[in-house]
């Protein structure tokens, strides 16, 4: 029985795909125009924000959740308790995978990424980090 070559499989791979889907992200949340966006963010100080559902979606199960519960096209979801800083901040770490933030900024922000399910966001592991470490204390050789 001879091996028919049309059904072997074969993979094929994009070799730089991380690196330009990271890049395809940035230009998104860059994009002075907003062209792709499909939802606003509203936050508590009634600024608004531009985004991408299925970018919410795949970075936040809260998002998920509230965007396949609505039926309208283009939603504005108000999102109560959550500053116009701490949402920026939220949209630049989804979208880039990190942000730049003051130390002062951090507990609150990390506090809203929680109340959003923001994900790859562990709140227990970013504030062992920024714990005090105790200083190191090198002692000199005593000579004999």
């Amino acid at each position: 029985m001879s091996q028919n070559p049309s059904h072997d499989n074969y993979c094929l791979q994009w070799e730089n795909f991380q690196t330009s889907l990271s890049s395809s992200l940035n230009s998104l949340r860059s994009d002075p125009e907003n062209s792709l966006c499909d939802v606003t963010l509203i936050s508590d100080d009634e600024l608004n924000f531009s985004a991408h559902k299925v970018i919410l979606s795949a970075c936040s199960p809260f998002f998920k959740n509230v965007f396949s519960k609505t039926i309208q096209p283009n939603p504005f979801i108000y999102l109560g308790g959550v500053s116009s800083k701490n949402l920026s901040y939220l949209l630049d770490f989804i979208y880039i995978g990190k942000v730049q933030l003051r130390q002062d900024d951090i507990d609150n922000f990390l506090d809203q990424a929680q109340k959003l399910k923001v994900s790859g966001l562990s709140v227990q592991k970013v504030k062992e980090t920024l714990k005090p470490k105790p200083p190191m204390i090198i002692i000199p050789k005593t000579e004999k």
